[in-house]
């Protein structure tokens, strides 16, 4: 009877211990956030998975409100396994556009299209006066000119009337940006570049056969022939490159 209650002892010990060593991890990790503040309240952050606003630190658990609305607990021990970002902590957020225009674009209107996007990102309020725009790379059916601008953060600019948060400046700011390029290409007679695939379809009959139609890329292929007699798939009538 001895050894069975000494063995209980044990193991209710070792939960004490372990829940102990949570409890001094959790005390820990909200000292180092009230002490050095990685973040305050009100910021953005993103630790692990999570992503959200501060709502309360104490000093076992922080409090944040995500997309959702929803509030979440956090014990302060996961802030300091675990890389915090916090996303309030910065003075712009970049964005980029990949501005694809069609193949057949000239040197002319690249460099107008340039011109005309450089005019925008300078002009817009709510913009940092940094961006980069060029002409960056030739696709498959494109020309791409890159273009990354800042949105001078909404905590920074100490909020706007008709913005009354950080998303819908974000949203609203980048749609705006969005709709003025997208107006000077109207402008400027260009297009965008849509993916486009060629392929040729071939029908025809030989012999007791038929052909099924059958996709070929630019560089051709064979046609499969099925014998409708037996019913057995050849293949022949090789299609040489597509003129």
């Amino acid at each position: 009877m001895i050894a069975p209650g000494i063995a209980g002892l044990g193991i209710g010990g070792l939960a004490v211990a372990l829940a102990a060593q949570d409890a001094v991890a959790n005390i820990f990790g909200g000292v180092i956030i009230l002490s050095q503040e990685p973040f305050t309240v009100g910021d953005r952050i993103k630790v692990n998975d999570l992503d959200g606003w501060v709502t309360a630190v104490g000093l076992r658990a922080t409090t944040m409100k995500n997309w959702y609305g929803h509030k979440i607990t956090i014990p302060n021990k996961l802030f300091s396994n675990n890389a915090v970002s916090n996303i309030d902590d910065r003075g712009e957020y970049w964005e980029e556009i990949p501005l694809r225009l069609r193949h057949d674009t000239s040197l002319a209107q690249v460099k107008t299209a340039i011109a005309r996007v450089k005019q925008i990102l300078a002009g817009h309020e709510h913009l940092r006066d940094v961006s980069w725009v060029g002409l960056s790379k030739f696709g498959d059916g494109y020309v791409e000119i890159e273009v990354w601008y800042g949105i001078i953060a909404y905590l920074a600019e100490g909020g706007k009337a008709g913005l009354p948060d950080e998303y819908t400046k974000w949203l609203t700011v980048k749609s705006d940006v969005n709709m003025q390029v997208l107006g000077a290409l109207e402008e400027e007679g260009l297009h965008l570049a849509t993916p486009v695939a060629a392929h040729i379809i071939h029908r025809g009959t030989l012999g007791e056969g038929r052909f099924w139609p059958r996709t070929l890329g630019a560089r051709g292929g064979s046609a499969q022939r099925i014998d409708t007699v037996s019913g057995r798939e050849r293949r022949g009538c090789s299609l040489g490159r597509a003129r």
